[in-house]
């Protein structure tokens, strides 16, 4: 059986193409697909955090979330197990910066850690 193409139209299309044409200026497209990817990319980790804790989220605490404390707590949600160094590693940040935002975490409440440095867990706990 053949798939079926969607083919809706949303009715902007033409708008976006010509603001993304407008976006990449001069380069080529081999240097303008690393520029979307990564935009493509904050997306979706905008709408997993918002799935996961909500639209409001920071506004319960008082502060606005930047992505990589985004990431963190997305990380930290789906493997709780992760220690300050893993998460660097695959969030591209140092031990340090990761370090400083679970101490934030923790501080605001959003965390809490369970059991010894080397065995335990981290407990989101919104």
């Amino acid at each position: 059986m053949a798939k079926k193409e969607n083919t809706t139209s949303i009715g902007f299309e033409d708008a976006i193409w010509r603001a993304a044409d407008k976006l990449r200026g001069n380069l080529n497209a081999s240097e303008y697909e690393g520029v979307v990817l990564g935009l493509i990319f904050l997306k979706y980790i905008s709408d997993e955090f918002d799935a996961k804790f909500g639209k409001e989220f920071g506004v319960k605490f008082g502060v606005k979330f930047g992505v990589n404390e985004r990431k963190v707590l997305l990380l930290l949600a789906s493997n709780p197990s992760l220690s300050a160094e893993n998460i660097a590693a695959q969030i591209g940040l140092t031990k340090r910066g990761v370090e400083k935002q679970l101490k934030k975490f923790r501080d605001l409440g959003i965390i809490t850690r369970k059991g010894s440095d080397k065995t335990g867990y981290w407990k989101v706990t919104i």
